[in-house]
């Protein structure tokens, strides 16, 4: 399916992402010792723990929002439907133009 050069390149580009990785990772060890391999693990790992506590109170949010307005919907169902209705007019005319 590939040209024998396609697959030369492909293996070449493997073997280049292969060193740099081995490179970093060598250059990495050679320029932090120990204790801070330990700081950089607990920092990233404690920014870690709050971007995930952002996502999980930004979801409750969502869900919180996405609740409301189907108990609106099912309460008012007629005026939801003209909402969505004057909604759609105006969006359509909007892109009328």
């Amino acid at each position: 399916m590939f040209s024998s050069a396609t697959k030369e390149s492909a293996a070449n580009l493997k073997n280049d992402v292969k060193e740099t990785a081995y490179n970093a990772r060598h250059d990495m060890d050679q320029t932090f010792d120990s204790n801070d391999h330990k700081t950089i693990t607990a920092f990233a790992s404690q920014a870690g723990r709050t971007a995930r506590n952002y996502f999980d109170h930004a979801n409750d949010q969502v869900g919180d929002v996405t609740d409301r307005i189907n108990n609106e919907i099912h309460a008012k169902p007629v005026r939801s439907a003209m909402i969505a209705l004057g909604a759609g007019f105006i969006l359509g005319m909007l892109l009328r133009r």
